[in-house]
């Protein structure tokens, strides 16, 4: 270091040596330093930035141990993109970005452009076209796609924007939607009265909702309401089915299910008219079965056979009568008859159906009887002969009934024929329906009557001509001959409550007056005084 001439010793060893004024032997004794690796200029070999001199830089990257700008450059863009973003780095970029050509629109017509109105026009990004005929959705319904080009274009969703008639700034709601809304049960608050409850209960069998423009439209009228109570009417029958009857009902419908994987291919409303056909037959079987009379005689007594036998049975009835006209093929949208007719063959082939038995025959019968049933009313009870021997269960009766003769004693028991002894029996358990709100000389005058030979010959003439009481099965006469008895013996004030049994064998109003004034003229006079003198307890 002594030896170096002043020109390449460091700026500060010069400066010292100006201000001592000598060499720097005659200057006070500095600080030992470690000696500092210089680089020439020569030296090229690039190194990595832990062995450059400055120890910075891009660890991706090398650099020449004299460059000392780069280093500090690389690691001032690192810092920054770390700490403010890539967002923040890239605006520093002086690179611009392709303009996007125009894309020239093209000219729609006057008529076009007036009916869209001021409605922003959808760009295909492919081939720029803004027509909206060249759009259409895809088979997800989830875009728009251009026929011409095959691009796929904006996504089609709903718009969460609440819908106001107004600007945002122009709303002058003063209540907000809830943030939180707290989940309560039935106990949390007071039950419904009876309207509300019936309210609910139309409700949910509701087919039809009122838009805003029928009430203005004098063409619909009380179309929905009627629609409505055909509704509710056809719920409240179904949930008067006990749950067998619901179970059976499940199950016929779940073997027509398989039927029509059978018949594959097979229009959707084929499908849907056939599964209505299901719950119209079964609610009127049914219905008439706990209103027959006729017992194992009746007509239509398939209601314990199998589920696949009764579908199999509906099903082909069904498709009979769309084949052959009965039921227009106007109410089955997109059904052409050529496709009813394929669809019969291809079931008359099927090995169920090719060779039905007697008994699947005369189920087949039974069931076009019941879909050519029109109304809502039930099917009438069907009408057997007696048989010439009482069975066994109708001839034994309540050990309160032992005391009641039912013939004059110059008359045998095998006098009396079925019908009474099933009126007498139909009377006894009806009257402990009422028993609790009916005295006792009603059910005792009402089973005199049944064994009352005029009376009995009144009400068979009355039965066979033209009036309210023709065609009524037995045990609606036995309510019938209690109702009447109640009006003769008792007061208005006192009269039981007949409103649950007029329910249960659904009589209308009307005709429960008529019939109970009509048997009112049948009893015998003699019989009421008859009962009036029982009456008395004989103590005096």
């Amino acid at each position: 270091m002594a030896d170096a001439s002043p020109s390449l010793l460091p700026s500060a060893a010069r400066a010292a040596q100006q201000a001592h004024g000598g060499p720097p032997e005659a200057r006070p004794p500095a600080r030992i330093r470690r000696p500092r690796k210089r680089y020439s200029y020569m030296d090229q070999e690039p190194v990595e930035p832990r062995f450059h001199p400055l120890g910075c830089g891009n660890p991706a990257k090398r650099y020449r141990p004299c460059d000392w700008v780069t280093p500090i450059v690389d690691a001032m863009d690192l810092f920054r993109m770390k700490y403010y973003g890539m967002e923040m780095h890239t605006q520093d970029n002086d690179t611009e970005l392709p303009v996007p050509e125009p894309v020239e629109e093209p000219v729609a017509d006057a008529t076009a452009s007036a009916s869209a109105g001021s409605a922003p026009r959808v760009t295909c990004p492919g081939c720029g076209t803004c027509d909206p005929s060249n759009f259409d959705a895809t088979t997800d319904k989830d875009a728009m796609v251009c026929i011409a080009c095959g691009m796929v274009g904006a996504s089609i969703h709903i718009s969460q924007h609440r819908e106001k008639n107004c600007a945002e700034d122009e709303d002058k709601t003063t209540h907000a939607e809830r943030p939180y809304e707290p989940s309560t049960d039935e106990f949390d608050r007071p039950p419904p009265s009876a309207t509300e409850f019936r309210q609910l209960r139309d409700a949910k069998s509701r087919n039809l909702k009122s838009a805003p423009t029928w009430n203005r439209d004098p063409r619909v009228g009380f179309a929905q309401e009627r629609v409505n109570r055909e509704a509710a009417r056809e719920a409240r029958q179904h949930d008067e089915l006990s749950t067998r009857d619901q179970s059976k009902q499940r199950q016929i419908a779940e073997k027509m299910e398989d039927y029509f994987l059978e018949l594959e291919p097979m229009h959707q409303n084929v499908k849907r008219f056939c599964r209505v056909s299901v719950p119209n037959v079964w609610k009127r079987v049914v219905q008439h079965c706990d209103l027959c009379s006729a017992g194992k005689r009746c007509e239509f007594a398939f209601k314990q056979k199998g589920a696949p036998l009764i579908a199999e049975s509906i099903l082909s009835v069904t498709l009979h009568n769309l084949s052959t006209g009965f039921v227009d093929l106007q109410h089955l949208e997109g059904v052409e008859h050529p496709h009813i007719l394929a669809l019969n063959d291809r079931f008359c082939a099927s090995k169920n159906a090719s060779n039905p038995s007697a008994a699947q025959r005369a189920i087949r019968t039974q069931i076009a009887r019941i879909l050519s049933h029109s109304g809502t009313h039930p099917i009438p009870s069907c009408s057997a002969d007696p048989s010439l021997r009482a069975s066994p269960r109708s001839s034994v009766s309540d050990p309160s009934m032992e005391e009641v003769r039912l013939q004059p004693s110059s008359s045998t028991e095998d006098a009396v024929d079925q019908e009474t002894i099933q009126m007498r029996d139909s009377v006894d358990k009806l009257y402990r329906s009422i028993s609790a709100t009916a005295p006792k000389k009603v059910h005792r005058l009402a089973l005199d009557l049944v064994a009352n030979p005029q009376f009995r010959t009144n009400l068979d003439a009355a039965r066979g001509e033209e009036g309210n009481l023709l065609r009524l099965p037995v045990p609606t006469l036995a309510l019938l001959t209690l109702a009447a008895v109640s009006h003769l013996l008792l007061p208005s004030g006192d009269l039981p409550s007949f409103d649950a049994l007029q329910r249960r064998f659904k009589i209308a109003d009307a005709t429960m007056a008529d019939a109970t004034a009509a048997l009112q003229t049948l009893v015998p006079p003699s019989a009421v005084t008859d009962s009036d003198e029982l009456d008395q307890d004989l103590l005096f």
